[in-house]
């Protein structure tokens, strides 16, 4: 229904549905549709305040194909952006990929949480961190970034059969100190036999 220039969905029924709202997108018409294609806008909504004499954008959600769709098969994201103080256009901030990956600062997250900050030191961009999972069993954890570095700086991970926590630094990421289930630390080593 609308009330006045707003829209509002409600649902009163005896069940766990709520109200839905649809965006659809075809390549074809409505009678006959065609496919769509990695990076089709499928739906935006659009925030917009007004300046006093034009409304401008604020923020916008958008949703896109992100990958080859076929039939039963429709990859999508999430695209989350707003503008910043003194800017007429919004900005992406925030992505949810296809894979599940969340990026902030960074249209291409590698992790399921993949940090990214844009001019830090006078640099056009840089990583700050990024949450790892490797094979069951190896190394989960943090990886923290230095400015300018691409490489890895450091790294705080679990160890997941032997529930070991470990800190790796330096520019090519290696093992500094382990930290053992049992108490145990070892400095060099990642099986110190010593509290």
């Amino acid at each position: 229904s609308t009330e006045g220039n707003n829209i509002s969905l409600g649902r009163y029924s005896n069940n766990s549905f709520g109200s839905v709202s649809y965006f659809r997108k075809s390549r074809g018409s409505l009678g006959s549709q065609g496919i769509v294609s990695s990076n089709d806008d499928l739906g935006i909504s659009v925030f917009s305040g007004s300046d006093g004499s034009n409304f401008i954008q604020a923020a916008t959600i958008k949703a896109s194909v992100d990958g080859t769709p076929g039939t039963n098969d429709m990859p999508g994201r999430l695209v989350f952006s707003t503008s910043a103080d003194g800017s007429s256009s919004p900005t992406e901030r925030l992505r949810i990929t296809s894979a599940g990956n969340v990026g902030i600062g960074i249209t291409n997250p590698l992790s399921t949480l993949h940090v990214q900050q844009v001019n830090f030191g006078g640099t056009s961009s840089n990583e700050v961190a990024r949450f790892i999972s490797h094979t069951p069993g190896g190394l989960r954890g943090i990886s923290i970034w230095a400015p300018g570095d691409t490489s890895g700086f450091g790294k705080i991970a679990m160890e997941g059969t032997s529930a070991r926590l470990s800190f790796w630094t330096g520019t090519t990421s290696t093992e500094k100190m382990s930290i053992l289930s049992n108490g145990n630390v070892g400095i060099g080593t990642a099986a110190p036999a010593e509290k």
